[in-house]
Formats: structure tokens, C-alpha cells, sequence
């Protein structure tokens, strides 16, 4: 990919997504709705409320509030390394599998070195259009060639 604009280094720094914090209160309100609006026991409906609202936590646990933490630093350099910044300092990483690149959404995993998985999950309204356009075509190029892989000198990563 070194011939390309695209093998440039990207910098993206993600930012919290208004968008996805708005599917998912609309998507568990409407569960919620359902839940209590069931033609059945009012036992059941407890159920399916309390599943919703569990359902609700975990996506806040797992999705949003890191996103409204500090932004998610990513580099990903033209060697085709990637690098994040991770509990307060940069790390080497790698993709785990390939990307699912969509018109309007990335979703991918970083492996750090130590085998913690980041899933990251971008939306439009985390980049500029540019970087969103660029990591998108650079993901699309990348699924048809090798897997990710480690800088040199720094281990065989996992």
C-alpha cells in the first residue's frame, strides 16, 4: 500500500458519537415500551423490562461510557501498524479479524500485546469526513491482504 495516498499515517482521535448514543436509548426506550405495553403476565412484562434494562447497562458499560471518557487515540501507520493510545500511554496493536465496513459504520478489534481487545466502533459523526473516508478505503484494501501484524523488535504479539 505504499504507492497510495491512503498508506499515509492516519490519525484518529474518536471523539464520543452522539448517533450511537441516540440508537441505542431509542432501540432499549422501545424495549421498554414493548415490555410493558405485552399482552402478558405482569410478572412476564417485569422480565422483559428487567431485560431490557440490563441489556441498556451493559451497552452503557461496554459502549458509551468508555466513549465519553477520554477520546480513543489511534494511529495507523503506513507499514500497516497500528497504535493506541491505551490507559495513558501508546501501544503497538493489531487487527483481529477483518473489519466489517459499512457506508455509515467501522466496526473492528485491536489485539494489544498482552492480548486485551479493544472493539472499536465508528460512526460519521466520531471523524472528520475525510478520516472517515480513509479509514474506511484503507480497512477494505487491508481485508484482501495479510493480517495484521507486529512492529519489528516487539514481539510476536498473540
Amino acid at each position: 500500500m505504499s504507492s497510495t495516498p491512503y498508506a499515509a499515517p492516519l490519525r484518529l482521535d474518536l471523539g464520543p458519537s452522539l448517533l450511537l448514543i441516540g440508537l441505542l436509548a431509542a432501540g432499549h426506550g422501545a424495549a421498554l415500551v414493548v415490555a410493558a405495553a405485552a399482552p402478558v403476565a405482569l410478572w412476564v412484562r417485569g422480565l422483559l423490562a428487567l431485560a431490557a434494562l440490563g441489556s441498556a447497562m451493559d451497552a452503557w458499560r461496554r459502549c458509551l461510557a468508555p466513549m465519553l471518557g477520554a477520546p480513543l487515540e489511534l494511529v495507523w501507520d503506513a507499514d500497516g501498524v497500528w497504535r493506541i493510545r491505551w490507559q495513558g500511554h501508546w501501544q503497538p496493536a493489531r487487527l483481529s479479524a477483518p473489519a466489517h465496513v459499512r457506508r455509515h459504520l467501522v466496526l473492528f478489534t485491536l489485539v494489544l500485546k498482552d492480548g486485551c481487545r479493544v472493539p472499536v466502533v465508528v460512526l460519521p459523526d466520531r471523524l472528520d469526513p475525510d478520516s472517515f473516508r480513509r479509514l474506511r478505503v484503507r480497512l477494505k484494501l487491508e481485508a484482501g491482504g495479510p493480517r495484521g501484524h507486529w512492529p519489528e523488535g516487539s514481539g510476536s504479539g498473540r
